[in-house]
């Protein structure tokens, strides 16, 4: 059956679309491209920020939670970090939770290195032992170690634990982090939790208002990593992996010729 006129114009124009929208996906060779873009589209913008260190170190972001049509929550269970963070974000745009976020709100073990106390060491802390063991097995922790001048010995299959600490941390539930935010929605989630961030994924709930996921990937297996894109893009997000991070968008226009690109 031959499609009528009109319809035959609104599908070449949908096609037409998604082929421009795929070429300005494709143009994207940084975060700030779409952050960019997405500021210019928007008058406010609500952000949590879960895993927030200090809120400005290796954090793609920096730059654009302090403009002034941005707002939000931070999240961020280790002290050291925490105190960094309240004073680099002090304006009451802003709030600062001493949390780690999790399916509940109560209390959990986060592993973190024991010999150093240093931005990147506390870089690391991570809730997955696996991924913390993983930091060993690639030569990560050692890195770290060599701020200090210091070798890791680790010849024996446990031996990496004796370089681990747990720190017993505040956890708070997304939804207690919604009652923080008057229960307003969220545009903006900024994901960095060393290797737990599918399981952060799952435990958002994608409302209508949300337009930008910002995650690490890194640090996370292949299937944990799949999980993610895939709820992501159910929800109507478009993917674009950009070196350690993936950045999941939808609502916003991306020019095929723009400056910023």
């Amino acid at each position: 059956m031959w499609l009528k006129l009109n319809d035959m114009k609104r599908l070449l124009k949908k096609v037409f679309n998604q082929q421009l929208q795929k070429l300005s996906i494709d143009r994207i060779t940084t975060i700030d491209d779409i952050l960019y873009q997405y500021e210019m589209q928007r008058n406010v913008i609500r952000f949590l920020q879960i895993g927030a260190n200090d809120g400005i170190s290796n954090d793609p972001s920096a730059e654009f939670k302090s403009h002034a049509k941005w707002s939000g929550i931070f999240v961020e269970p280790q002290s050291g970090p925490f105190n960094l963070l309240k004073k680099n974000f002090a304006s009451k745009r802003y709030v600062c939770v001493n949390a780690a976020m999790d399916n509940k709100s109560g209390s959990r073990p986060l592993h973190k290195i024991g010999f150093s106390d240093s931005r990147k060491a506390n870089g690391l802390s991570t809730f997955s032992e696996e991924t913390m063991k993983r930091f060993f097995d690639t030569g990560y922790a050692q890195t770290v170690a060599n701020e200090i001048e210091m070798t890791l010995e680790l010849s024996e299959p446990d031996s990496w634990k004796k370089y681990v600490t747990q720190e017993e941390v505040t956890t708070i539930s997304f939804d207690d982090l919604k009652s923080i935010n008057e229960n307003k929605e969220f545009n903006v989630i900024l994901i960095d939790t060393e290797g737990f961030d599918a399981q952060i994924i799952d435990m958002i709930s994608f409302s209508p208002r949300l337009d930008v996921v910002l995650f690490e990937n890194a640090h996370l297996g292949k299937d944990d990593y799949s999980r993610s894109v895939q709820k992501l893009k159910e929800s109507g997000f478009a993917i674009k992996d950009i070196k350690a991070d993936t950045i999941a968008f939808r609502n916003i226009y991306l020019p095929v010729f723009s400056s910023k690109f």
